[in-house]
């Protein structure tokens, strides 16, 4: 026989043992830089948009997506990330755009 204890051990125990839920990381220049909720299937373009958006000064043209494989951290560059599925844990860089040439170059 079960008693009122024991079920609440195990409630708990089945908590503490429930999954989290599942994120990415957006940083750089977004709206809102943070954690969005992973759903199958997502692109980076996708979770930028969940983050409320690329920032005025946005590299919008290509991004960085992290993703850690067997401990190690791999990066992947370019446009062809804004379409790639994410999974979760991995994480968007939106770089900001260049500045231009003439603000590079300062008159001493």
């Amino acid at each position: 026989m079960l008693t009122a204890k024991w079920i609440v051990v195990c409630a708990i125990a089945a908590l503490a043992a429930a999954p989290s839920a599942a994120v990415v990381t957006v940083r750089g220049a977004v709206q809102h830089q943070g954690a969005v909720t992973w759903k199958p299937g997502m692109t980076a373009a996708e979770a930028i948009k969940l983050a409320g958006g690329y920032a005025d000064n946005a590299e919008r043209a290509i991004a960085t997506v992290r993703r850690t494989v067997n401990g190690r951290v791999v990066a992947s560059v370019g446009r062809s990330v804004l379409t790639r599925e994410l999974l979760p844990g991995d994480e968007i860089i939106v770089h900001e755009k260049a500045a231009p040439a003439a603000a590079k170059r300062k008159v001493a």
